[in-house]
C-alpha cells in the first residue's frame, strides 16, 4: 500500500514538456514551479501485470485502495518533448543521482529539439535506484534522478534534458483517534450536518500535516454515505470534495453532499483522497463508537456527527434560496438585514452538538411557520419588527464582536 511520486524539473531555459504518461495513476504538470508530477499508487491487491489495476473493485473493509494501482513489475512509458537548445540527435538515457545508468527500454533515438521523446521503465527498477535499493517499492524514500541526450553513442548522457525525483509513500488504512501525536494522516472528526436534500460536511478535524504528507498533497475528502449502517467499503456511495489551500490553512472547496432524499437518515464515514490516487486513512469503527456510542442506529441522529437526515429548509439556518426571512419577511433575498443575519449564522452559529439539536428541531417545525408567514402581510410585518432587535444584535456581533454586542445590548 505505497504511493510513488515522480518529478521532472524543468529548468529555467526549458528542457522537457509531459505529453503523456501510460501507466501511471495520475500526473500533474506545476507550470509555476516548472515542474511534471508523476504519480503511481500501489494501495490494495489486484494482479497488476505489466499495467495498472483498480484494487478499490476487490477491496473488503476499510482497507486503502487505488483504481490505478501500479506494482513493482508494471511498465512505465514516459512521452515527452524535448524543449532544451539541443542542436545535435542522440538516445534518451536516465541516470540515478550517483551516476548509474538505470535500465531502461524503447528508449527514443535520433532525438533533438523540438522532437517528442519516450522511454519505458518499470516501477520497480527505479525503486531499485533508490538507497534501500527495494525492488519491490516498499520503502518510503524518494530519489533524484537525470534524463539526458546521449549525442554521441557513448552510454554517456551530453545533454541534460531534466531531473527527476522519485518519491515513494505508503498509506494507511484507517484513522483511529484524533490527537495520537500524528501517526496517521487523514480526518479523524466531523460534523454531518442536514439541509435540503443535502448534508453539509464541517468542523473537521485532521491528523498529521494534513493536507499535506511527505511530500504528497491529498487532493479529496471522499465522503461515502449510506442509508441503514455506516458505509463499511470502497465500493459503497460516495461524494468527493475537493480540497483548497490558502494562506490560513485548507477548506473545502464544496462542502455539499448532494442528491439526498429528505427525511431519509444517512450514515457517514471519510476517507482521503492523494495525489497518486489513493483512497485510505478511512475514519475507523472506533472514532464513530467514541462519538455515537456503540451500534448506533437512525435513532441517535440527534447525538451523533455522523447520522444526520435531510429535510425542507427554511429559515435562518437555510443555506439556500428559500429563506422565510427573505421571502416572508424582508421580501427580499438581498435585503442587507438578511445579509447580516446569513453572516451571523456563518461565523457565529458554528456546527457543534447543541447546533445539530437545534437544526433538527427547527427543521422539523419552521417549514409550518414559514408558509403561515409567507401568506400573511400582516404577519410579516410583526416579523419583520420582531426581527429587528436579533439583526441589531447580530450587526454588532458582525463589527465589534460577540462579547460587545452582548455589553451593548444590556446598557
Amino acid at each position: 500500500m505505497i504511493s510513488l511520486a515522480f518529478l521532472g524539473t524543468l529548468p529555467s531555459l526549458g528542457s522537457i514538456e509531459l505529453v503523456e504518461v501510460i501507466n501511471a495513476s495520475n500526473s500533474v504538470v506545476d507550470i509555476t514551479n516548472k515542474s511534471i508530477k508523476i504519480f503511481g499508487g500501489t494501495s490494495g491487491t489486484c494482479t497488476t501485470g505489466t499495467s495498472t489495476c483498480d484494487s478499490c473493485a476487490t477491496a473488503a473493509g476499510l482497507t486503502a485502495c487505488n483504481p490505478k494501482m501500479i506494482s513493482s513489475s508494471t511498465v512505465m512509458t514516459v512521452r515527452f518533448r524535448v524543449t532544451s537548445d539541443l542542436t545535435q540527435t542522440g538516445t534518451v538515457r536516465v541516470y540515478e543521482a550517483g551516476g548509474n545508468e538505470v535500465s531502461i527500454s524503447n528508449a527514443s533515438t535520433g532525438v533533438t529539439k523540438g522532437d517528442t521523446a519516450s522511454f519505458d521503465v518499470t516501477w520497480g527498477t527505479l525503486c531499485s535506484h533508490m538507497q534501500q535499493a527495494a525492488s519491490d517499492c516498499s520503502v518510503s524514500e524518494s530519489e533524484t534522478f537525470t534524463v539526458g541526450i546521449d549525442v554521441d553513442a557513448n552510454g554517456l548522457a551530453d545533454v541534460e534534458s531534466g531531473q527527476i525525483s522519485f518519491q515513494v509513500y505508503k498509506a494507511g488504512d484507517t484513522v483511529t483517534t484524533c490527537n495520537d501525536a500524528g501517526n496517521t494522516e487523514g480526518v479523524c472528526a466531523f460534523s454531518a450536518n442536514p439541509g435540503d436534500g443535502k448534508v453539509v460536511i464541517e468542523d473537521i478535524l485532521t491528523e498529521g500535516s494534513f493536507p499535506t504528507t511527505s511530500g504528497l498533497t491529498f487532493t479529496h475528502i471522499r465522503v461515502y454515505f449510506k442509508e441503514g449502517g455506516f458505509p463499511s467499503s470502497p465500493n459503497d456511495l460516495f461524494e468527493d470534495l475537493g480540497i483548497s489551500q490558502d494562506s490560513e490553512g485548507f477548506f473545502l472547496s464544496d462542502k455539499s453532499v448532494d442528491g439526498l432524499t429528505n427525511n431519509t437518515p444517512y450514515f457517514f464515514r471519510t476517507a482521503s483522497i492523494d495525489q497518486a490516487g489513493n483512497i485510505g486513512y478511512f475514519l475507523h469503527d472506533n472514532v464513530i463508537s467514541t462519538a455515537c456510542g456503540a451500534s448506533p442506529t437512525a435513532a441517535d441522529d440527534l447525538n451523533c456527527p455522523y447520522i444526520a437526515t435531510p429535510a425542507e429548509v427554511f429559515g435562518l439556518l437555510d443555506e439556500d434560496l428559500n429563506c422565510f426571512i427573505a421571502t416572508a419577511a424582508f421580501g427580499s433575498l438581498w435585503n442587507s438585514k438578511v445579509a447580516d443575519l446569513r453572516r451571523f449564522r456563518d461565523h457565529f452559529l458554528k456546527p457543534n452538538l447543541l447546533r445539530k439539536k437545534f437544526v433538527d428541531w427547527y427543521y422539523t417545525y419552521g417549514p409550518a411557520w414559514a408558509k403561515a408567514i409567507a401568506d400573511n402581510e400582516a404577519v410579516r410585518a410583526l416579523v419583520r419588527v420582531g426581527l429587528f432587535p436579533f439583526w441589531l444584535f447580530a450587526k454588532l456581533a458582525i463589527d465589534y464582536g460577540l462579547l460587545a454586542a452582548f455589553v451593548i445590548s444590556f446598557l
